[in-house]
């Protein structure tokens, strides 16, 4: 173990350094009993335990009888010698990204990606009754706007703070395409805000051995009151930056999104989010060179 902090709390709980899960940008987990997890947060960089306390809040009121699928909570959040830590409810399962890796038959991924869509197009059915806006949820200083159009628009404007620079250098005509862009989203005004998980990517859907969908993780600052079906386009689109990703999942999965919603998601609405989601994560040339060049590829692909 190279990390004394981490080290420290496990002694504390009594708990072997093999029982590590997993790690990510924010945290290390490793299982706490048979039921529990126990998640130990890195000290330093851009941690913010009220944003831990600001989601556990979040997950404890939300409603979710109208759907099949479990989210995350947290049970507790506390500290040992400074070092904060949380203790959740174990999700059983693995990670849609780890299950596509597998090389599923043709039924399975059929099958994988009908629960994909399904769950998709849910997550507005699950209750959050502390809106009266449009926007984002657990952001630290969150935007928001009287209307979803508009939202849109700002939450784009405050990600070229970041990017707008080296957009204009990397996409042909970019001032002339973000004027489009933002005229045709004028469109979705009037739209009710309902929950959206913003992130609908299939490393944050957790799925049992046959592909059958258990739990939706990962609710972030992604998170926003807006139009539900932002979450199918995502679950469409993001599964081009899956590593393993095969052009016939997207054929398969927008069979699928055709049969159950007709012209709800149309081509119009996947090119309009399209462009959203390249603009939103155009940030991340200096970190994740891929997703930029997806970003780029996407936006040098529109004719305005």
């Amino acid at each position: 173990m190279k990390t004394p902090y981490v080290k420290k709390v496990l002694q504390h709980f009594d708990i072997p350094e093999e029982n590590l899960l997993g790690r990510g940008g924010e945290s290390f987990v490793y299982e706490f009993d048979d039921e529990k997890i126990l998640r130990i947060y890195k000290q330093g960089g851009n941690f913010n335990i009220d944003a831990v306390r600001r989601l556990k809040i979040f997950y404890d009121s939300l409603q979710t009888d109208g759907v099949r699928f479990s989210i995350p909570r947290i049970d507790e959040i506390d500290s040992y010698s400074g070092i904060y830590y949380s203790i959740e409810p174990l999700i059983r399962g693995e990670d849609m990204t780890s299950y596509l890796r597998r090389d599923p038959s043709e039924g399975e991924l059929h099958h994988v990606l009908e629960e994909y869509a399904n769950v998709a197009s849910s997550v507005h059915r699950i209750v959050y009754n502390e809106g009266g806006y449009y926007g984002e949820v657990l952001a630290n200083n969150p935007v928001r706007a009287n209307s979803w159009a508009d939202y849109l628009v700002l939450r784009v404007e405050k990600t070229f703070e970041k990017s707008y620079d080296i957009l204009k250098a990397d996409v042909e005509n970019f001032d002339g395409l973000f004027k489009l862009w933002s005229k045709e989203v004028q469109r979705l005004r009037g739209l009710p805000a309902e929950l959206v998980h913003g992130d609908f990517f299939p490393s944050n859907v957790i799925v049992d051995e046959v592909g059958g969908i258990q739990a939706l993780i990962d609710f972030s600052p992604l998170t926003v009151l807006g139009d539900w079906r932002m979450d199918v386009v995502g679950a469409y689109i993001y599964l081009e930056v899956v590593d393993t990703y095969k052009p016939e999942q997207s054929t398969i999965l927008r069979k699928i999104i055709d049969t159950r919603l007709g012209d709800t998601v149309s081509d119009d609405l996947i090119n309009l989010y399209r462009v959203y989601y390249s603009l939103y994560f155009s940030y991340a040339k200096s970190h994740d060179a891929n997703l930029y060049k997806w970003c780029v590829d996407n936006l040098n692909d529109v004719k305005p």
